[in-house]
């Protein structure tokens, strides 16, 4: 199996931008759903990608804040 190559990855949104999550609720909460249903859809389907995204992210740093706060344990007195 081919490794993936970064240009598949160029639609996903980065995991750098904690205001995206921020910004999507506003945009859908100004949304008339009865008028723009694909919009609300496509707000959906972005925000369960930026989920995707920063999942893992948020467990690594949850893991090494334990890490580092057991480390600081040990050594502090």
């Amino acid at each position: 199996m081919a490794t993936p190559k970064r240009e598949h990855f160029a639609d996903i949104p980065s995991a750098n931008d904690m205001n995206t999550v921020f910004e999507l609720d506003l945009f859908e909460a100004n949304l008339d759903r009865s008028f723009s249903p694909f919009c609300h859809r496509t707000t959906q389907q972005m925000r369960e990608r930026i989920r995707l995204v920063t999942s893992p992210i948020e467990s690594v740093e949850q893991n090494v804040a334990s890490t580092l706060e057991s480390i600081l344990g040990h050594i502090s007195p």
